[in-house]
């Protein structure tokens, strides 16, 4: 190769590759304080998610951050509350953690956008094709993402909101909840290793015998933490599937003996 030409090359691929490496790298979240003022209410999302109508242009919701992906468990979203409704925004960024550090206020500008239930929770994210299955896309590119979704203030941690298995009921889909008085029956194991997906569930019981599935990323940090042996508190999303209520922790914390 003329070496001309490889003076040339080098530069530009070490360039291409600090820049491809950084691509979705966040150092801190930016706080604009002159935030978008809410025009649609987050429990007014049902509506859509019904009707299937993408939402209005000049739509704007907003919430606090109760979960993102710090710790793996939560892949490309972040969930917010308001007024006692959750809802997951999927975004197709990794490190979303440092954007929308969980405590923040943020506002959505969610004009064209489309929200869906999954596993019984709302969910907003881009439209999709009739032969991709029904599901929400995450909002991409990055300059997207950013330009729709806005940090409006900080806050502190929010507390999860505390309920028995048995007071679960499905308008609780996608928020912060706290059960206690749980219990772990079977062989000692991990809270994430499998052999055939890409996450484990494991069942916990209540003293009446009701159960929860707790449901793990293989890429969870704290995935090979062994399930206690002992009664504990659990805090996470709630979501349903058809067997019945299942919960993802936000980080190994959320489980508290």
């Amino acid at each position: 190769m003329n070496s001309k030409l490889i003076h040339i090359t080098l530069p530009l691929l070490v360039m291409m590759s600090v820049v491809g490496c950084g691509y979705d790298r966040h150092e801190e979240c930016l706080v604009v304080f002159e935030g978008d003022t809410k025009s649609i209410q987050m429990r007014q999302l049902a509506l859509f998610a019904d009707s299937g109508d993408l939402l209005p242009e000049g739509s704007v919701v907003g919430g606090r951050v109760v979960a993102n992906d710090s710790s793996g468990n939560i892949y490309r979203s972040i969930v917010l509350e308001d007024e006692g409704v959750g809802v997951e925004v999927k975004l197709a960024l990794y490190d979303l953690y440092a954007l929308f550090p969980v405590g923040c206020y943020v506002a959505v500008r969610c004009g064209g956008l489309a929200v869906e239930y999954i596993d019984g929770a709302l969910a907003i994210g881009r439209a999709v094709y009739d032969w991709s299955g029904g599901v929400v896309e995450p909002i991409a590119p990055r300059s997207e993402v950013l330009s729709r979704v806005t940090v409006t203030a900080t806050g502190e941690s929010p507390e999860a909101l505390r309920c028995g298995l048995g007071e679960l009921q499905e308008a609780l889909c996608g928020r912060l909840v706290e059960i206690g008085g749980l219990h772990y029956e079977g062989e000692p194991t991990t809270w994430g290793s499998a052999e055939y997906a890409g996450y484990a569930d494991r069942t916990l019981f209540d003293a009446e015998g009701n159960s929860i599935d707790v449901r793990t990323s293989h890429y969870a940090d704290f995935a090979l933490e062994p399930i206690p042996q002992v009664e504990m508190t659990i805090r996470g999303i709630l979501y349903k599937e058809k067997n019945g209520y299942v919960m993802k922790l936000r980080d190994g914390e959320d489980v508290v003996l």
